[in-house]
């Protein structure tokens, strides 16, 4: 099974935007990074979701959204 390695800059986006969401509504951000973490390790059943990244092999861009909220990654997946 494929596993999924989140980016450093894929984690300090995720941060950046948990901060953000805090500042208005704690309980939106809470939610919304269990979200995108949800999404971001479906990678490993299904790896082929999302845009492929052009200039990385291996690695794939997912879109999310939550509410009014919405958060763009590129992860990447290693198969095993």
């Amino acid at each position: 099974m494929p596993s999924v390695i989140w980016t450093r800059p894929a984690l300090t986006a995720l941060e950046r935007h948990r901060q953000f969401l805090a500042e208005t509504d704690p309980n939106l951000a809470v939610k919304a990074i269990q979200k995108i973490v949800e999404v971001g390790e479906s990678l490993q059943t299904y790896p082929q979701r999302g845009a492929l990244v052009e200039q990385t092999p291996g690695m794939r861009k997912l879109i999310v959204t939550c509410r009014e909220s919405w958060f763009c990654s590129a992860l990447r997946y290693l198969k095993r």
